[in-house]
């Protein structure tokens, strides 16, 4: 009776350990893509062109409320491929 009670103890926190983990991703998330598409609004405001340039990417980056994403948005007109893409962008 005791492994049966400690196997449904151990099934119900696994299930809410996930639930409250899914709940977490879902408002980080929805938090990311709120900023960038705040940011992206800003910088199209100030820059008012259709061409992305380095400082268009810069002014991008200065709007960013979130620090982890400060300096992620990286121009791919560079010569060499990128690593996480087999296709070079």
């Amino acid at each position: 009776m005791k492994q049966r009670f400690a196997i449904i103890v151990l099934f119900a926190l696994i299930v809410a350990s996930s639930i409250t983990s899914f709940g977490c991703y879902s408002a980080a998330s929805r938090m990311v893509s709120e900023d960038m598409d705040r940011a992206l609004a800003l910088t199209m405001r100030e820059q008012q062109c259709d061409v992305i340039s380095q400082d268009t990417i810069r002014t991008f980056n200065s709007h960013l409320q979130i620090a982890a994403l400060r300096g992620q948005a990286a121009s791919s007109s560079s010569s060499s491929p990128s690593p996480t893409s087999p296709y070079g962008y």
